[in-house]
């Protein structure tokens, strides 16, 4: 959630002094390496016991290339003259999209997260 509200105020960048600025990229760089550590825990934990280490692979190069992508895109807008914040905020799609896989509730969790199915995983956020 964190990740996804500094995604939606970059485009307020430039009103802020160097040391918020500084303090707002610190706490997005924080957000953004604990959103990762607590989806590879989120996989591990709910993965089929014996594809722990298949799915916790196949998260980490789908994580790798959807980076690769997003900084190729923002790069793209940056030379197309889009405003930095405005190209920053459009990676808010990833956080919002990484949320709403995190309900069990929703039936694309069902697909992502078989293992939820079972009710030995009453921890799971709702």
């Amino acid at each position: 959630l964190v990740s996804f509200a500094c995604c939606l105020l970059a485009p307020a960048y430039q009103s802020m002094n160097p040391a918020g600025f500084l303090v707002y990229l610190l706490v997005w760089g924080w957000a953004v390496v604990a959103d990762s550590a607590q989806f590879s825990s989120l996989c591990a934990a709910y993965a089929c016991p014996n594809l722990v280490g298949t799915a916790l692979t196949l998260t980490t190069c789908v994580g790798f290339s959807v980076t690769i992508v997003s900084i190729q895109m923002v790069g793209a807008l940056l030379e197309r003259g889009w405003d930095p914040g405005h190209a920053l905020a459009l990676l808010a799609v990833g956080p919002f999209v990484g949320l709403g896989w995190s309900y069990k509730e929703w039936p694309l969790h069902a697909v992502v997260c078989p293992a939820a199915k079972d009710d030995s995983h009453d921890d799971m956020p709702q």
